[in-house]
């Protein structure tokens, strides 16, 4: 998950007295636009704002609570400021439970009341890395994403007995050891997911994966015969294991996209892409990364690939966000007919893994290890310190 902003900066918030060490960054000249401009300024401010709330241990609690249920819907260790200080309904969970933040509803809202509006309708979210370290009492350093994405120690806001902001120079490290909030802005829009609290968890043609979204098993079994017209040939996206960080920590955990596309005869002589099951979102945090955690996913990625559908895409990609206007391209066949299939995703997103996956050497080599080992006996691909298996499962059709 990349944030939209990477610049760091020592500022004067007139309603805030602080004082801070130097800080001395080299920065390439570059132009931004308004809105990154803005964003800054907000995310600067929102920072300084929070150092003289964060001594409570109450408020803490509480953002910390909302975090860890982010991450049981299988989001990454954040907290948005809708979800904190909102009026509105939360995707997360029922006006019970917010009433139970009542310390952080009452003091943040207060002192923010100048930048609220901005806040809530701009993703604008708490980023705490390594939150499962956190020992119950410290009180978590303030920071915000530089826009340098490739700066790996920052600073970081706290406020002194004397009622000033002293700043300390952080890294990655420190986060694992020590709680740090990071402002920054969430690439996956508010309106993009799914309503949660109440199990629903599909939107716009993405599973949003979780252990909550996903209690049922799979049970596979090997196939009695590849190219039986009589059968359902269901193909899943088994486990997950990622070993890379795609991302800057001060940036997030990374979440993973893998979508696979069919085709379907059209009319007595064309054949068209079917894009019938969506899209599947695994996030990992970077702890999750760190220590190598392999994920059940054990969820439909093609409903039934058909012994006529030659051959299948499939691509993997890491959401970073953006404009929709990068290609993703592979060829998909009916029989004796190809063509060429084509999605869009983020021009900011990576690319991680596309391939046109012919029929018959997939199933006959699906169950070979290829120097991964297997998993439940399902060979285990990998790309971009990304794992993944493709299990299968083979209905009879019901007439």
């Amino acid at each position: 998950m990349k944030n939209k902003l990477r610049i760091l900066v020592c500022f004067v918030v007139l309603a805030f007295t602080y004082s801070c060490k130097e800080e001395v960054a080299t920065i390439e000249k570059q132009t931004y636009t308004k809105d990154e401009i803005e964003l800054v300024s907000k995310l600067k401010e929102t920072s300084l704002t929070l150092c003289n709330i964060v001594n409570s241990p109450e408020v803490v609690s509480e953002v910390n609570s909302i975090v860890k249920i982010n991450i049981d819907y299988g989001r990454d260790e954040e907290a948005r400021f809708r979800d904190l200080i909102g009026e509105e309904k939360s995707v997360f969970f029922d006006e019970t439970t917010k009433q139970k933040s009542p310390a952080l509803n009452r003091v943040m809202r207060s002192k923010v009341a100048s930048i609220y509006e901005y806040l809530v309708n701009n993703d604008i979210q708490i980023y705490w890395p390594y939150s499962e370290n956190w020992d119950g009492i410290s009180t978590p350093l303030i920071t915000y994403a530089p826009l340098d994405e490739n700066q790996t120690t920052v600073y970081a806001y706290k406020a002194n007995a004397n009622g000033f902001i002293d700043s300390v120079l952080i890294d990655e490290n420190y986060a694992k050891n020590n709680p740090v909030w990071i402002i920054n802005q969430n690439e996956t829009s508010y309106k993009e997911l799914p309503a949660f609290v109440k199990k629903q968890y599909v939107k716009n043609g993405v599973l949003f994966l979780s252990p909550k979204a996903n209690s049922k098993r799979v049970k596979y079994a090997a196939p009695t015969a590849l190219n039986d017209p009589n059968s359902i040939y269901n193909i899943s996206l088994g486990k997950v294991k990622a070993t890379q960080q795609w991302d800057t920590w001060m940036a997030g955990g990374s979440e993973f996209r893998f979508r696979m596309v069919g085709a379907t005869p059209s009319g007595t002589t064309g054949v068209i892409s079917d894009y019938s099951v969506g899209v599947i979102a695994v996030e990992f945090t970077r702890k999750e990364i760190g220590n190598k955690v392999t994920k059940d996913i054990n969820s439909l990625i093609n409903i039934d690939w058909a012994p006529d559908e030659t051959f299948n895409g499939f691509a993997v990609w890491e959401e970073d966000g953006g404009s929709s206007t990068q290609k993703v391209e592979f060829n998909v066949g009916y029989k004796d007919i190809k063509v060429g299939a084509t999605f869009n995703i983020g021009n900011v997103d990576d690319l991680i893994y596309q391939i046109g996956l012919e029929r018959l050497p997939f199933f006959s080599s699906n169950q070979n290890d290829i120097g991964n080992g297997l998993w439940n006996d399902f060979r285990v691909y990998s790309s971009g310190g990304v794992y993944w298996s493709l299990p299968w499962t083979i209905l009879p059709k019901a007439y």
